[in-house]
């Protein structure tokens, strides 16, 4: 939204795309979007217009992050401090962006952060975070349990 348009936010979320660990950012193709998203997190946890909010981490495209490794992308390639081995498991390179954003959230005194990992291919799985974190129902939750369930028919 808009700056000062949080008066009435109750919690902060923030959605970052695994998958664009290797990728650059769409206005700047010399920034990473991992990078450019990691900075804008830790931005945003120094800020003080939101110091108060709890927030929501959002690790999303897991699945799309999974099939970029098993093709080959290199997390080491782009990131030096990623340990220098093939990294078979998605869930160790999960785990090694998200204590990145939750090293980031310490170091700025943002303790009160919460993380979900979530599939881009499954829309029900963003919209239950939404629903847990937010507390409503989402049109998408309805939508995406009703395209689910006729997909097991």
């Amino acid at each position: 939204g808009p700056r000062g348009g949080l008066r009435d936010a109750t919690t902060l979320l923030f959605i970052v795309g695994l998958a664009g660990f290797d990728e650059a950012v769409r206005e700047d193709e010399d920034c990473n979007q991992m990078v450019d998203a990691l900075a804008t997190f830790h931005e945003v946890c120094r800020d003080a217009r939101y110091r108060s909010l709890p927030f929501v981490l959002v690790l999303n495209q897991l699945d799309l992050f999974r099939d970029k490794l098993e093709a080959g992308s290199s997390i080491a390639a782009h990131f030096a401090d990623f340990p220098k081995r093939p990294c078979i498991d998605h869930r160790d390179g999960a785990n090694f962006f998200m204590d990145k954003f939750m090293n980031l959230a310490r170091a700025s005194g943002k303790l009160d952060v919460r993380v979900h990992l979530t599939n881009a291919t499954d829309p029900l799985s963003v919209a239950e975070v939404l629903d847990e974190e937010l507390g409503f129902t989402t049109a998408l939750s309805g939508a995406a349990a009703a395209a689910a369930e006729a997909t097991t028919d």
